[in-house]
Parts: C-alpha cells; structure tokens; sequence
C-alpha cells in the first residue's frame, strides 16, 4: 500500500465549519496541520488562467516529525474564491479543477474531506460573508448578481467529479451533523479518514474558536462597508493631490483598497450596541431593514440545488438520509 505524507486534505466547502475544525486540528496534539496558505494562493492564481493545464511541484517543509502525529492539510480556499468578484464566477469551475490536480497529482495523500451544510443557511451565511469582506449588498441583490457564484459553489456534484478523480477516498460530512450530533459526525469521521478521533478537550478549547457572527449587526455593516465604497471613489478622483504628494496617496490608496474593511468589520463584531448604532445611525437608509438579510430562492435554483447538490449527497452513504431530506426541505420553505 503506497504510503502518502498526509493523512487527508481538507478541502471546504467554504462556510461549512471550518475555522471550528482548524481550530480543532490546531489545538489537538494528535494533530499536525501544516500552513498551505501559498499553496492556496499559487492554486487562485492558476484558476484565473482559464487555459492553465500544467500543475508545479508542491515543497512542504514538514519540519521536525512526531511520532505517531497525523499530519493533514487543510483550506476551504481550494474551493471558495472570487467571493465579490462578479467577473471572474467561470474561474470558480476552474479552481476546483486545479486544486484537485494541484494536490492529487502531487500525491500528498489518497484522501479529501469535504464538509456540506443545509444549502438554504448555506446562502444566508455566504451573504453573510460577502458583506464581511467589504459588500454592502442586501441578500435579494446577492442572490441576483451572484447567481453564477451560488450554483458554482453548490455544484457539489462537480467539486466530487473533479476531487475523485486523483483521490480514491473522497468524504462528504455534513456539518449539520457536527452540530447537532457531534458523537455520529466524529464516528463516522474517524472510519471513513483512518484518523484519531479529537480529544474532548480539543473540542471544548475550539467550541467559541469559529468565525464571529454578526447577529443582528450585518446591515450596519453593510451601511460602514457603503460609506467606505463612496469614500474609496472620491479618494480615486483627487487627481491633483495624487500628482501633489504620490507617496502619500498610494499609501493612503492601499489602506482603503485593502485593510478599510476590516476596521468595519472588527468594529461590527466587537463594539457594544451603542458604539456601533452611533456609527450606523449618521448613515443613511438605503434598503429595508427587516428584508435586508432574508433568504430566499427561486423555483429554478431550487431545481439547480436539487440536482446538482441534493442528489449527489443522496448518492453517498455517510450522510443520513434524513439530514438530506431536512435539507429538501428547507429549500421548499425558501421559495418565493
């Protein structure tokens, strides 16, 4: 039996728990999970070359070894890009594509895990997220401009054609499941990957280690994230500052291009509700408040979910049968 350097390679879905497992692997001394961040880069970047067909090498420093230690890798990147970037929803196709050649044919390991979710909380969270890395969308504008990201993203039937055919062991979990019956999702974890079940403590230490929420906070960030849109295009037309001080415009450009929306997020996820409504409240309205962040679908995204998410996990054994009609489900309640 060929032996590979990792045990499996955690690959997403994106806003399927897994800041929570990272954190997971990342505290459990029966864990080494390795930094593969320009891995992930390096496989965004070839995605955008939509003729790309040639893989490099991969070099790991493994560093020192521990006996015994499973070693596995881990991003949702190699499945979850171009987030808010509306010209490039075709690379997404490809990204799954040459992250699955990337890592398969580097022969890193024989084994791919991917986490799923109830596709209707799914929306709401990658709304969600969109909003967090600077959008300032409602969920009804979301749904229509990023048609093209949603079924890429759900087409979970493409992601598993593309990853089985250089892994042999491709696992599909639900994290539904690792929520509501962590006991059945780390059984079936541990038979299907060969890998140590986490200790307890590792799980509790991990318990409020996951993305921050925004409960109730998401349309006043989206009114920060507006408010920085408008200042990011009157900064871009002082053409006569620019000519008058150029190092200090294009150090002032790179903040606002690239660091701006992260004071409004830190700042939705930890000032007190007065501090954070003071702000919001010197911005004006522009979308209902109550509707803002309400999900919904179509009869034809429901039907696209159906067949190319649903049906797929129907196929497989490790997800029950029941969670996958929850989700069946879910999407019925969504439709309007």
């Amino acid at each position: 039996m060929k032996s590979y350097p990792f045990k499996f390679i955690h690959v997403g879905l994106g806003k399927c728990a897994s800041s929570y497992l990272q954190s997971v692997w990342g505290v459990d001394s029966q864990y080494r999970r390795l930094d593969i961040s320009g891995v992930v880069e390096h496989a965004t970047v070839l995605a955008n070359d939509l003729s790309c067909d040639k893989y490099p090498a991969i070099n790991l420093d493994m560093g020192a070894n521990v006996e015994n230690q499973c070693h596995i890798l881990s991003s949702e990147g190699f499945t979850f890009a171009f987030i808010n970037e509306l010209d490039k929803r075709q690379n997404l196709a490809k990204l799954y594509q040459v992250s699955a050649n990337l890592l398969g044919l580097n022969k890193l390991s024989d084994s791919v895990l991917i986490l799923v979710r109830d596709p209707v909380d799914w929306l709401k969270s990658a709304h969600g997220q969109t909003i967090k890395e600077g959008a300032s969308w409602s969920y009804a504008s979301f749904f229509q401009q990023q048609r093209g990201f949603i079924e890429s993203s759900l087409n979970i039937e493409l992601i598993y054609q593309e990853f089985s055919a250089h892994f042999s062991n491709v696992v599909i979990l639900s994290a539904d499941t690792l929520k509501k019956h962590p006991e059945d999702f780390w059984s079936a974890y541990g038979a299907l990957l060969g890998a140590p079940i986490p200790m307890k403590d590792s799980l509790e230490k991990s318990a409020d280690k996951s993305n921050k929420g925004l409960d109730g906070r998401l349309y006043k960030l989206a009114k920060l994230n507006r408010y920085n849109a408008t200042l990011k295009k009157t900064f871009g037309s002082l053409a006569s500052y620019q000519r008058a001080r150029p190092e200090e415009a294009a150090h002032f450009e790179e903040i606002i291009r690239t660091k701006l929306h992260w004071f409004n997020r830190r700042i939705s996820e930890f000032a007190d509700d007065e501090g954070l409504s003071g702000l919001a409240n010197l911005l004006k309205d522009v979308d209902d408040v109550a509707s803002f962040d309400k999900v919904f679908i179509d009869k034809d995204m429901q039907c696209f979910i159906e067949k190319h998410y649903l049906q797929p996990l129907r196929n497989v054994s490790s997800i029950p049968s029941d969670v996958i009609d929850g989700y069946s489900e879910s999407l019925k309640l969504a439709v309007g």
